[in-house]
């Protein structure tokens, strides 16, 4: 299988995981502030693993995982992809929330054009 396509599924499958978090029963989703810090790191950083913004890796392990079960990000690295490959990619409703979050003063805007996905 291409790399383009094991991409589109492995987003395809966090956008679904995304719908079922929030229609279970209705429309909720909760972020703590960790959650809310490393999606701006996902969003931000080109480097997952080994950046300096994760000094600490193991205690965004567990935040990481609980954006990802919510769909916001999804998890894109296989053997062998360059160093700088972006390990972690925001989904669109990811995306989304991120603005949301902005708005609502609890991330600064996004600096750089085109970090998303």
């Amino acid at each position: 299988m291409s790399d383009d396509i094991i991409t589109r599924v492995k987003r395809e499958k966090a956008d679904n995981l995304f719908r079922e978090h929030v229609q279970s029963v209705a429309f909720h989703l909760t972020l703590s502030r960790q959650m809310i810090d490393a999606l701006q790191i996902v969003r931000d950083t080109d480097e997952w693993v080994g950046s300096g913004a994760l000094s600490g890796f193991a205690r965004w392990v567990p935040a990481t995982r609980a954006i990802e079960r919510r769909g916001l990000i999804f998890h894109d690295w296989r053997e062998g992809w360059p160093k700088h490959h972006r390990i972690y990619q925001l989904t669109k409703a990811g995306e989304l929330v991120c603005e949301l979050c902005v708005e609502a003063g609890l991330m600064p805007a996004l600096r750089r054009a085109g970090r998303s996905g």
